[in-house]
């Protein structure tokens, strides 16, 4: 009271104090009672919200309104003794009829997965009598800007495909230079199959897309490079217990001896396998783990070549998180919602350093990665040109998955400040009909990136000190140092297919250039 006067403490308390039903201070309550602003309440409704912190929940007016009309009593009795209103005043005030506002029947809060899930993690940190009732303010990292644009993507694309049996989607954008939640996105509607779960924290089969965690373990290991060239054909992988694991493409067909980059830009899985294999399956364990993923909690010996087709599930955060890290050029940052934390005094509880960060690849493997997935020529052959993928005047860096029965699909993507992971699917886990990630979750991710980055001028990475430019049969490949005879070993026998990106080759010598010394 040295600081402040009575009646600035007891403005604080009323704007930070619980009243049920999600409704936190007297403005949010006054709205959510009687939907008009607090200034206009009449006598009789303010009394009546002033009963209701002593016991939010048991005094609820749309549930027990008799039992909170017999506490706005008590107030009106009080307010008389302490001469605020006459007797005359207090008799009116509660014989007057009250209409309280329809309570909504859907969850109305705004954001609901994100909302729910900061919820989980402040009532696992302080306890719900704190949550509910501590008048605690919490400031997150939401963009409602993002959070609004992300939400109409999602349920406009998945209502459009309804036809295909697509109920569902949802999003995730993340912040790689602070690692904060910009946009959450749990399903497509509380109305939709399953629109109470938060798809975008619940593990699913992540498809193709997990082929980034494998490549960048290929690369950082240096058994592969991005001038290396991998043969598509038939394989038969030999597993543990005798039985055999046969890879396919999504298409069916062998595509013969391709680059690496081509080979993960037209998600080829065949390639992917044998670079899974070559690279060492506990490699790209240690390497997805590293990026963010979370849920292979399992010994790398238990996990089977499909790791690398997306046989495992993986939450679509943890998806945006890897995304995010290649974003950053390496840094790993865990994906964070609460940046600030005060108590009903004022007390700041909790504060996000946001320089937190754990290097997980250096900026150099990130590069080759950012590289290969950003080259819309890399991709031409499975996906045609100009695709979903791509967003005009923008250097965007873009995979997607599906599984092979078509229950889950994802499309993930990053520039240097932003990355972001779609899904779409049923949450009841019943397969869509014919919808890979280009056809659903990439038309989502082209909406949102086309909306966010409009009007931002483009911003990519510059080479990072330390590679080696080569010029191999045609394109340009960026060398990690000593690795230039692993990329001379690994050509193509003999001119194969190649795009106008990577034609007329010479098999393997070229140009090299070396970037910073």
């Amino acid at each position: 009271e040295h600081q402040y006067s009575k009646s600035q403490i007891l403005e604080a308390y009323l704007n930070r104090i619980y009243y049920g039903n999600q409704a936190y201070g007297v403005e949010a309550a006054a709205q959510t009672y009687f939907g008009k602003p607090a200034r206009q309440l009449s006598l009789s409704e303010a009394t009546l919200l002033a009963g209701l912190p002593q016991a939010p929940t048991a005094l609820d007016p749309f549930s027990n309104l008799s039992g909170a009309v017999t506490r706005q009593k008590v107030v009106l009795d009080a307010m008389v003794r302490a001469r605020e209103i006459t007797a005359a005043q207090a008799r009116s005030a509660s014989t007057q009829p009250l209409t309280l506002r329809k309570p909504s029947t859907a969850d109305d809060v705004k954001a609901p997965g994100f909302v729910h899930w900061v919820a989980a993690q402040l009532e696992k940190t302080y306890g719900q009598e704190l949550l509910k009732n501590g008048g605690l303010t919490v400031v997150t990292s939401l963009d409602w800007n993002l959070q609004s644009i992300a939400e109409r993507q999602v349920r406009e694309k998945v209502m459009a495909l309804q036809g295909q049996h697509v109920t569902d989607g949802a999003l995730v954008a993340l912040d790689p230079n602070t690692g904060g939640v910009l946009a959450m996105v749990g399903s497509a509607g509380p109305d939709v199959p399953g629109g109470q779960y938060n798809m975008a924290i619940i593990p699913r089969q992540p498809g193709s897309a997990f082929k980034i965690f494998t490549y960048t373990a290929a690369i950082e290991s240096g058994r592969f490079t991005m001038g290396s060239w991998i043969e598509d054909s038939p394989m038969r992988v030999r597993l543990a217990d005798g039985s055999t694991y046969t890879p396919r493409n999504y298409d069916g067909s062998y595509h013969g001896w391709q680059p690496i980059p081509l080979a993960l830009g037209n998600s080829l899985n065949i390639p992917a396998v044998k670079v899974e294999m070559g690279t060492g399956i506990d490699r790209v364990v240690d390497v997805a783990r590293r990026m963010g993923v979370q849920t292979l909690t399992q010994p790398s010996s238990a996990y089977q070549p499909s790791l690398t087709l997306g046989g495992y599930e993986v939450p679509l955060i943890d998806m945006a998180a890897g995304a995010s890290t290649l974003a950053a050029q390496g840094t790993y940052r865990h994906p964070q919602a609460i940046t600030k934390i005060v108590s009903h005094d004022g007390t700041t509880l909790y504060r996000y350093a946001t320089d937190k960060g754990k290097p997980a690849l250096t900026p150099q493997v990130s590069f080759i990665m950012a590289d290969m997935l950003s080259n819309d020529r890399n991709r031409s052959l499975e996906f045609g040109r100009n695709s979903d993928l791509v967003i005009p005047g923008h250097h965007v860096a873009a995979k997607t998955g599906t599984t092979n029965d078509f229950r889950d699909n994802l499309t993930i993507g990053f520039t240097p400040n932003l990355a972001v992971a779609v899904w779409v699917g049923n949450a009841d886990h019943t397969p869509m009909r014919s919808v890979s990630g280009i056809v659903g979750a990439a038309p989502i991710f082209h909406g949102f990136m086309t909306q966010v980055l409009n009007g931002q001028p483009d911003r990519w990475y510059a080479v990072p000190d330390g590679l080696h430019a080569v010029t191999m049969n045609g394109y340009t490949a960026y060398l990690l140092p000593g690795t230039e005879q692993v990329a001379q070993s690994q050509q193509a026998p003999a001119p194969s297919f190649c795009d106008e990106d990577c034609g007329g080759g010479n098999n393997g010598g070229g140009r090299h250039k070396k970037h910073g010394g």
